[in-house]
């Protein structure tokens, strides 16, 4: 690159400026990607095997051992794991941070491996791939152990690579230095996950071609150093081994998957970083494939290529990403291994650092020849990276989860009551703020049911008395039910033999109390620690303090407010919920009884609705004693996202003009696969997610039942009738009912129909429509010039193919 003269600098000044500027190129590309990796970190809920982690590591060092190596990964990891949260905590921010910095120490070794084999630029422009790369971003975030591997693994290529090199080359005073970091990278990767011991297989494939090109006798000398190697790694490794292979649990979840899918998923995910609706991401992967292949084309006219940033470098690179689908797919073929589980996104990530690499120097090759077309390889793989990533962060939020049942238990269980949660292979996801939000001293012991897989009508009776033990009242955590009590067997029973004193349902989780317990929500005041203390006294009521366990809610979200105080005689208290621009978004009144020496936890919910504006709120609390003024205190609140139904018209994916009588129109819809002259493909046997965009044009009077139907020319037995795909509901899940629309306000609707495996050949009809449940009777069609036109919309047709 030339350097041009600046304005008032002789020309070894610029060239200083250009050298400093070309020495920060690389720190800026690190300080974006962590910038990118810690960007909404701790916002998001753990889910279970995140939850599993901190309960694996909750326990002494050794137990966490030994409970690894009966599960199915070796224990670099946890034990990181282990030393980071007595650091740093266990928040979702602070446990997930550790997998942050070993996002970013892995675009660092991207860069030097790039650098090794095809030169700075490559390496530069691979780690900048690899910074915005919306998978490695994603697992960047996830408080697991695939992240580890990934640098690992990178570790083991780049120490393996720069040795060979060194040693082929008889450069560097101490080359075995590089052979010992292998080693350690080696080692590294078993130790995280089985699958990573790829690292080192495609290493020795890489040195295997970089020795057959030395002279006999230093062949044979690099070749025995190099095997000595290996087998100190492997031996470093036995001693895991031998403890995990007596424990390891036989765990087969494998299902049986099209390859030809599975490599769709795999291309999907490396250049996009997306899992679901693969089909529909064919079109912004093919520019990915094209500039690989160009890249592998420019071999044909120059086929010596001096150093590593020829042959050598494709090979290292075919290695590493073709070996991993292809180890993943031939696992799933022997399901009685003892762990084969289901393809998932995450044993996708080990190479993704060698995708990048692949890219850049392909781009770099392109750069020698045809510069231009280089510029363009760099547009077609950064934007679509870029056009992506953004979507990572869009519903990464914190929600009220179960910390709502937490407080209240930590503040109104006694020490006489039971616990039990169902289901109990939840606990990872409930112990964890279970744990963290109840102090030990009031921390009751929860009982995990059922203590076989699954209630059944037989064990049901026996393992709830023998849990309940005679206790007068005890408190059920209803956290996903359905998993180990399909049926709903062990509520059922409850329900039949002991009285609800108190439900706070949560979505379709519930904290349940039974029993005797006139007044469910006193609590001692003795250790009572609200999250937000205060003290507050007035008018004859004491607030002590509040509960508010996420700081973002968004449509269909309800607000648990949970209010602690204290009083000698009975209080009405108002609680406003206000936007920050004064408007009254919902109002509470709360009848606060007598306490006594007691305290008392008010349980006050606002349900979020898609007509809140998003922003800032906060809720004013008002009440006034018996002959006493009347007092008012403002606490801090939540803040509305803008949630799936703030939506502007543009961003409809297929956009149409349809009414139906009754004030209502249909703006358009997604069907989430590609739509050619209004026609879809699909198969039999799939799912079609459709989100219909629907606006009021007037106050809707009813509230009307949408009905989305697969309408084909044969007759389905099944139906007794032609429709071959059904899905009815009310609108957003029920959460916002026709009767409540704002004129004006598009609404975002989405329905999953399946078709029936069974549907034969032919083209189809999607019919849309609204009907009113308690007469079946469908609105009409409303035309162009306000006549009735049938009881349908057809937005779409469908050709199923076999």
């Amino acid at each position: 690159m030339s350097v041009k003269r600046a304005e008032g600098l002789g020309r070894p000044e610029a060239v200083r400026l250009w050298t400093l500027a070309g020495r920060l190129v690389l720190p800026a590309i690190l300080l974006v990607a962590f910038a990118l990796r810690v960007y909404r970190l701790g916002d998001k809920n753990i889910w279970w095997d995140e939850g599993l982690a901190i309960w694996a590591v909750r326990k002494s060092l050794l137990g966490t051992t030994l409970w690894t190596a009966s599960d199915v990964h070796p224990p670099l990891y946890f034990w990181a794991l282990w030393g980071w949260v007595r650091l740093a905590g266990e928040s979702e921010f602070a446990a997930r941070f550790i997998s942050t910095i070993w996002g970013v120490l892995t675009v660092a070794v991207a860069y030097a491996l790039g650098v090794r084999v095809g030169g700075r630029r490559v390496g530069l422009l691979g780690a900048t791939l690899l910074t915005v790369s919306r998978f490695h971003v994603w697992w960047s975030q996830e408080m697991r152990m695939y992240i580890l591997a990934t640098l690992a693994a990178t570790a083991t290529l780049y120490t393996a690579v720069r040795w060979l090199e060194e040693e082929s080359a008889r450069q560097g005073r101490w080359p075995d230095r590089w052979l010992l970091g292998y080693i350690v990278a080696a080692v590294a990767s078993l130790y995280t996950i089985y699958v990573a011991g790829l690292a080192p297989l495609v290493a020795n494939g890489y040195a295997a071609a970089v020795l057959a090109r030395l002279p006999a006798r230093r062949r044979v000398r690099t070749a025995l150093r190099w095997l000595t190697a290996q087998a100190v790694a492997v031996l470093l490794f036995i001693p895991w081994l031998l403890l995990a292979l007596p424990r390891m649990r036989t765990w087969s979840v494998a299902e049986p998957f099209s390859f030809r899918l599975f490599l769709k998923l795999y291309a999907v995910l490396l250049s996009l970083g997306i899992s679901t609706d693969i089909e529909r991401y064919t079109a912004p992967v093919l520019p990915f494939a094209a500039v690989l292949l160009a890249g592998l084309a420019t071999l044909a006219w120059r086929r010596r290529e001096p150093g590593l940033a020829g042959g050598r470098a494709v090979w290292l690179f075919v290695l590493a990403l073709g070996l991993l689908p292809l180890t993943i797919f031939v696992l799933t073929r022997f399901p009685h291994l003892y762990y084969t589980p289901r393809v998932e996104a995450r044993y996708l990530l080990l190479f993704a650092p060698l995708f990048c690499l692949f890219l850049a120097w392909s781009v770099a090759r392109l750069a020698t020849r045809w510069r231009p077309l280089a510029l363009v390889a760099v547009a077609v793989t950064l934007a679509p990276m870029l056009a992506f990533l953004p979507g990572h962060y869009t519903d990464r939020y914190l929600k009220d989860d179960a910390q709502t049942m937490a407080y209240m238990l930590g503040a109104c269980a006694r020490p006489e009551d039971a616990v039990m949660l169902i289901s109990g292979n939840r606990y990872p996801i409930f112990g964890y703020y279970y744990e963290r939000i109840v102090p030990p001293e009031r921390r009751l012991p929860v009982l995990l049911l059922p203590r076989d897989s699954r209630f059944t009508e037989d064990n049901v009776p026996a393992q709830l008395e023998e849990a309940i033990g005679g206790r007068q009242r005890f408190w059920v955590v209803a956290y996903e039910v359905g998993i180990q009590d399909p049926s709903f067997l062990s509520l059922a029973w409850l329900d039949a033999h002991y009285p609800r004193a108190f439900t706070h349902e949560m979505g379709h989780n519930a904290l349940i109390l039974y029993g005797d317990a006139p007044e469910p929500l006193l609590a001692e005041r003795a250790g009572l620690q609200p999250q937000h203390p205060l003290a507050v006294q007035a008018g004859g009521l004491e607030l002590l303090g509040y509960d508010l366990p996420a700081l973002e809610y968004q449509a269909g979200d309800t607000v648990d407010l949970g209010l602690y105080h204290a009083g000698e005689a009975p209080t009405q208290l108002r609680i406003d919920w206000v936007q920050s621009s004064g408007e009254l978004l919902d109002s509470i009144t709360e009848q606060c009884p007598e306490t006594g020496p007691s305290a008392r936890r008010a349980a006050i919910r606002f349900d979020v609705w898609p007509w809140h504006p998003p922003g800032e709120t906060h809720f004013v609390l008002h009440w006034s004693g018996a002959g006493s003024a009347a007092h008012s205190l403002r606490l801090p609140g939540p803040r509305i996202r803008s949630g799936p139904n703030t939506i502007r018209v543009e961003g409809i994916a297929q956009p149409l003009e349809a009414g139906l009588q009754g004030g209502i129109r249909l703006r358009g819809f997604d069907l989430h696969r590609p739509v050619r002259d209004g026609i879809a493909e699909a198969r039999p046997g799939e799912q079609l997610v459709l989100n219909l965009f629907w606006e009021a044009t007037e106050a809707v009077g009813q509230d009307y039942t949408v009905f989305t139907q697969l309408v084909g020319s044969a007759h389905n037995p099944d139906t007794n009738g032609p429709v071959w795909g059904q899905h009815d509901g009310e609108p957003v899940g029920g959460s916002y009912p026709t009767g409540r629309w704002k004129p004006g306000q598009t609404v975002v609707d989405r329905h999953v129909l399946k078709i029936d495996p069974d549907a034969p050949a032919g083209e189809y009809e999607l019919h849309v429509g609204m009907y009113l449940l308690a007469t079946l009777e469908r609105l009409p069609v409303q035309r162009a010039d306000g006549s009735a036109g049938g009881d349908h919309i057809v937005p779409v047709r469908l050709r199923v193919t076999r």
